[in-house]
């Protein structure tokens, strides 16, 4: 707790005793790499605890290799719409063009687990899990923009959607997709709406454990409300209220 009128703040240890007795640590800052503006810049075999990495809309061919990144985004309130709570400040965020994110554990946000918009951009063979605990819409990858390709990767638990596919000419292909839906209603492990897929392909993943809040609606494959050119084949979806939508 923050006493407002001293400045002082306190903290309780869960079972009691002083806190000088124990290291206590606290969020420093946003962003541990700022990329924003940078190009050819390679991360490889780096920790990164209670921070994230940011490009920009001029970053391009960036590397990300062997990153373990835990609670890469906190936030406590969705002011105004609170659907759109973090929604593009949080998770690892790739904007700009051909970065890449491999090898890599992504785990713990209160939003996004990874911000993909731009193009060109490849996520492959990574661990994304437990994400959005803070309730808004929010993925463990929001893939945005074009001609992105997110492949082979272990994508699971999280309060909503695991992969928003409002992305063209993209490939979701080869992924574990599990664990949607765990704290609401109406969405799916893989969620897209009004969206123009323009060839868009979501094949050869494997969906289960998307049970819905409720028990309806959470769904393994989710073209919602004027989704049109997409190709969905191959996919093996089960444990689900509904497979496809």
């Amino acid at each position: 707790y923050r006493d407002p009128s001293n400045n002082t703040l306190y903290l309780y240890k869960p079972g009691g005793g002083s806190p000088s007795s124990t290291q206590v640590e606290a969020k420093r800052r946003d962003y541990g790499f700022n990329l924003s503006g940078r190009s050819y810049i390679n991360l490889k075999g780096l920790n990164l605890f209670a921070t994230s990495i940011l490009t920009s809309d001029s970053s391009s061919h960036c590397s990300m290799d062997g990153l373990n990144v835990k609670y890469v985004s906190h936030f406590m309130r969705n002011e105004d719409n609170p659907w759109l709570g973090g929604v593009d400040s949080t998770g690892l965020i790739l904007k700009g063009s051909n970065h890449t994110l491999k090898n890599s554990e992504v785990s713990y946000s209160a939003g996004q687990g990874v911000y993909v918009t731009g193009s060109g951009h490849t996520v492959t063979n990574n661990k994304i899990h437990h994400v959005n605990y803070n309730i808004a819409d929010c993925f463990a990858v929001m893939a945005g923009g074009s001609n992105q390709s997110i492949t082979f990767n272990t994508i699971s638990y999280s309060t909503r959607g695991l992969v928003q596919t409002v992305c063209t000419n993209s490939k979701i292909n080869n992924n574990e997709i599990h664990h949607a839906m765990l704290e609401t209603d109406d969405g799916g492990a893989t969620y897209c709406y009004y969206t123009d897929g323009q060839n868009t392909e979501i094949a050869y993943n494997v969906v289960h454990s998307v049970r819905s809040l409720h028990g309806w609606a959470g769904n393994g494959i989710y073209l919602d409300n004027y989704c049109r050119n997409f190709r969905v084949h191959h996919n093996i979806v089960y444990d689900t209220d509904q497979a496809m939508r």
